[in-house]
């Protein structure tokens, strides 16, 4: 092999490695950044929401159940007027710092679902009597954790808003539990996990 060839081929490997180490670098101070940026906080007001790529109208989801996965995730669950076999369930799950994910299916004859994709999370939920929602839910890196999600009361219920920023479709989700506490999020148009928000799953 010519001593010239080897050299081109050396300082080709060079190259491709120092582009490989900018760009993990460049993720790893998008994601510190990300991580310190102030939460979307939704104005129960004017069920406005302020964002890095431009403002949020929201509107509130009928038939929500709401409530607690952990202190860091937040449940919303959208039950069907009439609870049988074959009729749409969906699911949002968000912590408010990153995690965001929404996720739909149909009830059984028993009115359970057992939601979700090879990548991102798992929820089973059951549709009780009474309207509430007994659930399981688990996120990439945790466990199982059992939840309940009930009626909206106040301002308490799931908001959603689809808002189009330069030429990308957004969907924001915001979750407000009856005692006020709120986690909200926004997802990019796309069918996978993307950096650095987590994306639909449809």
């Amino acid at each position: 092999m010519p001593r010239e060839y080897r050299e081109g081929t050396v300082f080709v490997r060079y190259i491709l490695r120092f582009l490989v180490a900018v760009a993990l670098s460049a993720l790893v101070s998008a994601a510190g950044a990300y991580a310190e940026a102030d939460p979307l906080i939704l104005d129960l007001e004017t069920l406005q929401a302020r964002s890095e790529v431009g403002v949020f109208q929201a509107e509130p989801v009928a038939n929500a159940r709401v409530g607690e996965v952990s202190a860091e995730l937040l449940v919303a669950v959208v039950v069907p007027d009439v609870v049988e076999a074959g009729e749409d369930i969906s699911v949002y799950l968000c912590d408010g710092v990153g995690f965001a994910q929404w996720i739909s299916g149909e009830l059984d004859a028993a009115g359970e679902a057992r939601l979700g994709e090879r990548i991102g999370a798992q929820v089973h939920v059951r549709v009780e009597d009474t309207g509430d929602v007994f659930g399981v839910a688990q996120v990439p890196g945790g466990g199982p954790q059992p939840f309940w999600a009930t009626a909206e009361t106040g301002d308490a219920g799931l908001y959603r808003a689809e808002e189009e920023f330069g030429g990308v479709t957004h969907v924001g989700g915001w979750i407000v539990l009856p005692d006020g506490r709120q986690k909200g999020d926004f997802c990019c148009g796309c069918i996978v996990i993307c950096f650095p928000h987590c994306c639909i799953f449809r």
